[in-house]
């Protein structure tokens, strides 16, 4: 279920950072995941792939990135609609714990990247 690996849409960029939505599957995300001391089991893809098929969401990443690529932050998401077709991002439904991950600085950043 997982979607395949596809090239980053940037959100929002500058030349130090960028602000991106990947698929869930991105080896990016998935390293950055491998990484954290304080990701979970909610962290990984499988997790959204459960909630994919189950109630058929549609996953993806919210991530930070340093100008090279590397991930500094991220957090993983689904799009739902309400009853009148109306978008929107809901942190990861059904999950007991699962926080942004990256540094207290870059997990605010990406934050305020997003209530703009």
């Amino acid at each position: 279920m997982t979607e395949a690996p596809q090239s980053a849409e940037v959100v929002e960029g500058r030349a130090e950072s960028a602000f991106l939505r990947l698929p869930v599957a991105d080896p990016r995300w998935t390293g950055f995941v491998e990484r954290q001391r304080e990701a979970s089991a909610f962290h990984q893809p499988a997790w959204a792939d459960v909630l994919a098929g189950s109630y058929g969401f549609s996953p993806f990443v919210l991530a930070r990135s340093r100008a090279g690529g590397e991930l500094v932050a991220g957090m993983p998401v689904v799009e739902v609609y309400n009853t009148m077709g109306k978008r929107r991002w809901v942190s990861l439904p059904f999950s007991d714990v699962c926080p942004p991950l990256g540094s207290p600085f870059e997990v605010e950043a990406m934050i305020a990247a997003l209530t703009k």
